[in-house]
């Protein structure tokens, strides 16, 4: 069948995707990257059900802002309003899908009738297409009325597509809690490729345990895509090329190290002779050998997670996914653990770490992802994101007795400047083509000004996150946001 006319093809992707009728839906089944575009105006259930009720929280927030006492009445109406637009919501749903339906039976019919041989690959091929687009479409409809909805053939198809595949892909991942009726994580997409070192950052309650749990199975209700390699994160071929390191390690009490890890990599369907000899070698590996008969509940928490991070390698996965491994290490065993995350990332393991320590993911990490009231607001490069922030500043430190005549120049030159609050001899001044740094330090040396220090100030993660960070925890954000309206 011909493609859709550019002009068909416009009107049709900027109509609302419930006023489509069942043959303008005819031609999208036969063109499914048009489709793709028009099923992305489709509105989750997940989505709608929780911009609902925190419509109605944003509601009661302003109210309290401006000191204002709402009557049930009012409350009520409010509820009432915002609920028809959910209403309103399924309905146009509704009709979409009615239309899609219409439209496949039609494309169905038409192609059987079109082909007298339905062996035929040109036939199947038809039938393949328009199979792929209604399955597209049933999917979204399931997505718009369930809360658990997942791996579709859309982000599937965009995966396949990618040239440079990621180790982690991750599309729309929403968790709801019972009895929550708002998500905790909201409509989540971000990659993570081999051998890259993956920060994921957040407060606390931001959503980044609900993440990592849901990436690991240990909760299955929650909708969006999660691929491990390709393969949904549920399936056993999925589960083998990921290695999980939790905060907290616990350990049988009647297990020496050795047959913790032994019965472990069993559990993995390794025969008993493999899991010796790979116990064996990672305990080795680590240091640990010498230890190896002592219970693990009785080692040092360096020592611990050691162990842990032994099992985690033993099926030698192609992700390590840790939630703050090193909370309550000393500096010595820090420094170990991230020397070994090091020598996986360059074996090309992917590292996934979640940790409140920005000073050492500033170290180690080159990726990141920024998690704030359960959505994401940044994923990517840790440098371009640190570019972006760079406000091109040094720091200059002099003897105070130059001050004045420092300060007039700086005046004259226009060079923006500021005290370090910390270091009362630094002053951080701001850069420009006018006032660059060799011109600046020519007019020290002409002034005859030693300078102790003048060198580049560039932005933190820690500096980053604390702009970017604004509702912090998904349960609190709605009263942390009055304290501060009420703070200004």
């Amino acid at each position: 069948m011909k493609k859709v006319l550019s002009k068909q093809k416009n009107d049709l992707l900027n109509k609302p995707f419930h006023q489509l009728s069942v043959d303008e839906i005819s031609l999208l089944l036969n063109n499914f990257e048009d489709l793709l575009l028009v099923l992305k105006n489709v509105p989750s259930f997940a989505k709608l059900n929780s911009s609902y009720y925190e419509q109605i929280k944003s509601f009661k927030t302003i109210a309290i802002t401006n000191n204002k006492v709402l009557t049930k009445k009012e409350e009520k109406d409010f509820k009432k309003q915002t609920k028809q637009q959910l209403i309103q919501a399924k309905k146009e749903l509704k009709t979409f899908w009615n239309h899609a339906k219409e439209a496949y039976k039609e494309q169905k019919a038409k192609l059987n009738s079109q082909y007298k041989d339905h062996e035929s690959s040109e036939y199947l091929d038809q039938i393949q297409k328009i199979n792929k687009s209604y399955q597209a479409i049933n999917e979204y409809v399931n997505l718009h009325s369930s809360l658990n909805a997942k791996y579709f053939s859309t982000d599937i198809d965009e995966y396949q597509k990618m040239e440079n595949k990621p180790i982690l892909f991750v599309r729309n991942l929403t968790k709801y809690y019972k009895k929550k009726k708002t998500s905790t994580t909201d409509c989540l997409s971000f990659d993570i490729y081999p051998g890259e070192f993956h920060a994921f950052i957040g407060a606390n309650g931001a959503g980044k345990t609900t993440t990592i749990k849901s990436l690991i199975t240990s909760y299955h209700q929650w909708s969006g895509t999660i691929l491990i390699n390709g393969i949904p994160n549920e399936k056993e071929d999925a589960k083998r090329k990921i290695g999980y390191i939790p905060e907290k390690a616990t350990f049988p009490d009647h297990l020496s190290a050795f047959n913790y890890l032994k019965w472990m990599i069993m559990l993995s369907n390794f025969s008993k002779e493999e899991a010796e000899k790979i116990a064996e070698e990672k305990l080795k590996e680590l240091g640990m050998w010498d230890l190896r008969k002592r219970s693990p509940n009785t080692f040092s928490s360096g020592q611990k997670k050691k162990i842990l991070l032994a099992q985690a390698l033993t099926h030698n996965p192609d992700i390590i996914v840790m939630d703050e491994p090193v909370a309550n290490l000393d500096p010595k065993a820090r420094i170990e653990f991230f020397d070994k995350l090091l020598m996986l990332k360059k074996q090309g393991k992917a590292i996934f770490i979640s940790s409140h320590v920005l000073a050492e993911l500033d170290l180690y990490a080159d990726s990141l992802t920024i998690l704030d009231g359960g959505k994401i607001i940044y994923s990517g490069n840790k440098d371009n994101l640190l570019e972006k922030y760079n406000k091109h500043e040094c720091i200059v430190s002099f003897n105070d007795k130059y001050q004045d005549k420092v300060f007039s120049f700086f005046k004259k030159q226009k060079i923006a400047y500021k005290k370090m609050i910390e270091k009362p001899n630094e002053f951080i001044i701001t850069i420009s083509k006018q006032n660059n740094i060799q011109s600046i330090q020519k007019w020290f040396a002409t002034n005859k000004i030693p300078f102790e220090k003048f060198q580049w100030h560039k932005p933190s993660l820690e500096d980053i996150y604390k702009n970017m960070i604004i509702l912090g925890s998904k349960d609190t954000m709605v009263e942390s946001n009055v304290a501060k309206k009420e703070a200004k």
